[in-house]
């Protein structure tokens, strides 16, 4: 892994100039972008009327290539900090008056959100709205070794098979497919779950590790998966499949810019693609209402 991390950090700026170029590319009253860094930098916005604020914490280290910085817990100085420092904003947002329809996205610097990511997720949101359950997402990378997307954080196609690891659901007449405790690298709230997120422990980087084993790079990218889950479910995120019903919802994607994992063989090699997760959903036994 170590020579394609070490490209992608040349690439840095450029993901973060795409990211932030999609979400100007969505319909909305006003955009405000919070980036947590650290290092002194700036970057280009395409749009006038788009604020970026920068917070630059100079006190964590840099990433490395060789290992991508360990992830361990309790380092003052680990760079893995900083995805952690959103809780301040957050928290202060909680805390302000803002128009009713004012949406709250945590993402990394590399993950593409669009539209129609956006445009899933509320429309989901709503039919999802009485069942304690939430949208979810999965990250995809194309690979130009096997000319086709992968679903990056099902890291070996084995688990398709696995008992329970996917569920069939129909919820409101809408047909869903939970993965089980699937990383899906953002977060996004409204007001009322804004406000279930700041009260709950998954809001707390020491505290949230009773909620999941993951480390705190990833956990800080949970939210509310492992909140209040309702009782048959692995956690609250749920992927809208759309007819005929093993097809996955196109706005459930989200795409990792860096085509990172899928350009090692050793490790895309076992990851299954879009397709395979698309035939592996009716394999599942179990089917609930």
């Amino acid at each position: 892994m170590t020579i394609p991390r070490a490209r992608a950090n040349t690439l840095r700026n450029s993901y973060l100039a795409q990211v932030i170029r999609a979400l100007e590319m969505i319909p909305c009253r006003s955009l405000t972008i919070n980036i947590y860094s650290n290092k002194e930098q700036s970057i280009a916005k395409s749009k006038n009327s788009t604020q970026i604020f920068w917070t630059v914490k100079e006190n964590y280290k840099r990433m490395n290539s060789f290992n991508n910085s360990p992830w361990e817990e309790g380092v003052p100085d680990s760079p893995w900090n900083l995805v952690w420092e959103n809780r301040a904003t957050l928290q202060r947002l909680h805390n302000t008056e803002l128009p009713g329809e004012t949406l709250f996205l945590i993402l990394e610097n590399d993950v593409l959100f669009s539209a129609e990511n956006l445009i899933y997720w509320l429309d989901e949101r709503e039919k999802l709205r009485n069942s304690g359950l939430l949208p979810g997402f999965i990250r995809v990378e194309y690979s130009n070794i096997r000319n086709e997307w992968l679903c990056i954080d099902i890291h070996d196609r084995k688990y398709l098979n696995t008992p329970n690891f996917i569920k069939h659901h129909e919820i409101s007449g809408s047909t869903y497919a939970q993965i089980s405790k699937l990383y899906n690298g953002l977060i996004i709230l409204d007001k009322e779950l804004l406000g279930e997120f700041v009260k709950s422990i998954a809001f707390d980087k020491k505290l949230s590790k009773s909620l999941i084993w993951w480390d705190m790079g990833a956990r800080a990218s949970a939210g509310l998966q492992f909140v209040n889950t309702p009782q048959g479910f692995s956690d609250r995120y749920l992927i809208a499949l759309k007819n005929p019903v093993t097809e996955i919802h196109a706005g459930a994607m989200v795409h990792h810019l860096p085509n990172l994992y899928s350009a090692v063989h050793e490790v895309s090699a076992n990851m299954p693609s879009i397709q395979e997760l698309k035939m592996s959903v009716p394999q599942v036994e179990s089917f609930n209402d």
